[in-house]
């Protein structure tokens, strides 16, 4: 059971730290200005998911911690 919830934490946390580098990418030079004028609508929409998904795992990963915090005890 313990190695399972570890296995769980460690792939979440994976996963949400991709999510963090996707959230905010820092795209600079030309390639911003076109990606910025092309339909607003949808790039907030892909924006709000992410930001979503990563707020989900922001918070599996901290109920894991402290669900193997208190079975490692």
């Amino acid at each position: 059971m313990i190695q399972f919830l570890r296995l769980a934490w460690y792939l979440n946390m994976l996963i949400l730290i991709y999510s963090i580098l996707k959230q905010e990418p820092k795209l600079k030079g030309i390639n911003n200005l076109s990606q910025r004028e092309k339909g607003f609508s949808v790039l907030s929409n892909k924006e709000k998911q992410v930001s979503r998904q990563t707020w989900f795992l922001t918070i599996v990963f901290v109920t894991l911690t402290i669900v193997l915090a208190k079975i490692s005890t």
